[in-house]
């Protein structure tokens, strides 16, 4: 049982104890929850408002919830801390959308929800309100720390090498589950997508939204809760072949059937190199100072979904392929392809998609999921973000390697020769190799205090982290913190998925 929830029960015991066993009517809330009628509040026939659902005590999560009511009510009005009353709606998570439509973090410390209900005059009754308190999650003794989603005692990463990455953060985020959605391309259209993999938030389909995301009570990344991001891309596919004869297998509308190609993900043991860190959180621009943390609720589309063999291909700065044995760099300048190359076993297929990470600070989307962020310019030490999109922010990266097996092969070269994408809305053949739709998606669903220790410790550090680990000492992090050595996210513990992969339909194109 999750903090929250003990405090929930809590706050509903003591509500018993004011009211009689919970059988009085008209008062409400619980701990923390009381009800308050002001002189200038006429009397109308709307009732105090009672509280279904609430947050109370203490927390370290970043998010409360709130479910109200009230007889007669046609509208209701909140009002969080001292801030004006404004509409609201039953439920309520905080943090809500501001007068610029951006989430404000719900700072650490006490709080108050103040709710009224207004009848069809729109004349206010009096107020109901609950009050909490966010404590850090890097206070002594916090759940976040019993509960292992952060770890001390870890030895702090070594610098950057200079020339490759300014600072990094890697992680890893565990396979959850494929299916025909995309709640930001295609939100609320169920099976309205090509297949995608999704990576770390937990169950995500076409009704995702961020307040979902956020409170979500589980997560398949390092860490857990304290990353609920969601990733995702489409499903990479290889030819089904009869293992005897070598021809292509059907499948049962008599089409040639396709497979799924799995990437290798997880942690195994923290040093093992059967580990592999897919997700990289690191800086683009030349001035670390100058780099925000993503804001709350940002989505982002990084590539071209409708790449096809007539158009040019995407930048490999933005999308690109490559086999594991190539030994590809970026200070080496590649080599990279923008399409699937043919490697062999026992080698890796692997990829790579870099975000743009210069936002407009405005919007958290845009129409196509893409305006409202921008990728810097420059050389490789005078990188910045053009006038148009000023804030820098912590650059989200996907990286990826597939092992390949013998049986999922082309029989006659013995590699990944007609391997495809289920985004490629293209024929694959001999002419035009897959992957020219490569591309991904990302929702940010960091809890901001662990994000804003990543960009201090690893990304305005100058160092190369690896599992999760934020290369700060209790002494340098500028929290109340008191823990030894480096503090690192925990372990991926119980975050597997479901796992499940749907039929391969139209090549994985769904309905599409």
């Amino acid at each position: 049982m999750n903090s929250n929830a003990r405090a929930f029960r809590l706050a509903l015991a003591v509500l018993a104890s004011q009211t009689g066993c919970g059988g009085g009517g008209g008062g409400g809330g619980g701990a923390g929850t009381t009800a308050v009628a002001t002189s200038t509040s006429p009397v109308i026939s709307v009732s105090n408002v009672v509280f279904s659902e609430f947050t109370a005590g203490e927390t370290t999560e970043p998010f409360a919830r709130f479910a109200f009511s009230a007889t007669g009510a046609a509208s209701y009005e909140c009002a969080l801390d001292q801030e004006s009353f404004s509409r609201c709606t039953s439920p309520l998570q905080l943090p809500r959308l501001n007068a610029k439509n951006q989430y404000e973090r719900l700072a650490v410390g006490s709080h108050e929800l103040r709710v009224r209900a207004l009848n069809s005059a729109a004349v206010a009754g009096a107020s109901t309100s609950a009050t909490w308190k966010i404590e850090s999650i890097f206070a002594p003794g916090s759940v976040d720390f019993t509960s292992h989603r952060l770890i001390d005692g870890q030895v702090i990463p070594a610098a950057a090498t200079p020339g490759g990455w300014k600072g990094i953060m890697r992680i890893n985020c565990l396979f959850d589950h494929a299916a025909y959605n995309d709640p930001v391309v295609y939100p609320g259209v169920p099976d309205g997508s090509v297949l995608n993999m999704f990576y770390g938030a937990k169950n995500i389909d076409s009704a995702t939204t961020f307040d979902k995301l956020f409170s979500s009570p589980e997560a398949g990344c390092s860490g857990s809760t304290l990353n609920r991001s969601a990733y995702w891309m489409p499903a990479l596919l290889a030819p089904k072949y009869n293992v005897s004869t070598g021809a292509r297998t059907l499948d049962a509308a008599g089409a040639p059937a396709w497979e799924v190609v799995k990437a290798k993900v997880g942690e195994g043991d923290r040093s093992a190199a059967a580990a592999h860190e897919v997700f990289y959180y690191s800086a683009a621009v030349s001035d670390l100072k100058s780099i925000w943390t993503p804001p709350i609720g940002l989505r982002i589309v990084a590539g071209d979904a409708t790449s096809v063999p007539s158009k040019a291909a995407q930048s490999t700065s933005v999308a690109r392929w490559h086999c594991q044995s190539w030994d590809s760099s970026d200070a080496a300048g590649g080599p990279w392809s923008s399409t699937i190359p043919e490697c062999a076993a026992p080698d890796m297929l692997r990829f790579d998609i870099f975000f743009p990470s210069c936002w407009n600070g405005v919007d958290l989307d845009s129409p196509k999921h893409q305006s409202h962020m921008a990728y810097p310019t420059g050389t490789a030490n005078t990188m910045t973000c053009p006038g148009t999109h000023p804030y820098p922010i912590v650059r989200v990266s996907y990286h990826f390697a597939f092992p390949l097996f013998p049986a999922q092969l082309d029989p006659v070269t013995e590699t990944s020769k007609g391997f495809r994408l289920a985004s490629d809305l293209y024929s694959v053949d001999a002419n035009n190799r897959g992957g020219m739709s490569l591309h991904g998606v990302w929702m940010n669903g960091w809890h901001p205090e662990a994000m804003d220790l990543l960009l201090k410790g690893c990304v305005v550090g100058q160092r190369d982290c690896h599992d999760g680990n934020f290369a700060v000492t209790s002494a340098t992090s500028g929290t109340t913190g008191t823990w030894t050595g480096s503090l690192s996210l925990g372990g991926l513990g119980a975050g597997k998925g479901t796992e499940l992969i749907p039929e391969i339909i139209n090549q994985g194109r769904g309905k599409k």
